[in-house]
């Protein structure tokens, strides 16, 4: 009995395992545009060599802090980032549409140039690792 016991407790640690073996670095930043903090940029962290994408969203100082699906940090490895900033303006009078989209729909528009918004274009690379300092991030409108 003592030995069937044995047997299936370790086969319930060999397939539940001892946690996941996935290693979330914590990672912070600072994101600026043209010098200035923004509140409410989206940050994607998209990884390289493909996995797991990261993301955040900028305070009223610009700061970040990376989450990956329900865990805070982001595993380590190199990154692409792409950033933008979503604004939804409220749907058209129905006197004011003449060409557009269908009534009641709100129109959503990218505050920041589209360039940013694309891993061939954004310009903008991390590589996270152990003990790494704060992210900082300017991007240059002008």
């Amino acid at each position: 009995m003592i030995r069937l016991f044995s047997t299936l407790l370790l086969l319930v640690v060999v397939i539940t395992g001892c946690g996941s073996g996935i290693q979330y670095i914590p990672v912070t930043g600072t994101l600026t545009i043209d010098g200035v903090p923004m509140e409410g940029v989206t940050l994607s962290f998209l990884p390289v060599s493909g996995g797991t994408t990261a993301s955040a969203t900028t305070n009223a100082q610009g700061e970040f802090s990376i989450t990956t699906s329900d865990h805070n940090g982001c595993i380590p490895g190199e990154y692409n980032i792409i950033v933008f900033k979503l604004e939804q303006s409220k749907p058209p009078a129905a006197s004011q549409i003449s060409v557009g989209p269908p009534l009641g729909q709100p129109v959503i528009k990218n505050l920041l140039p589209t360039k940013f918004a694309k891993t061939e274009t954004s310009g903008l690379h991390a590589v996270i690792e152990q003990n790494m300092k704060p992210l900082v991030l300017n991007i240059e409108t002008k």
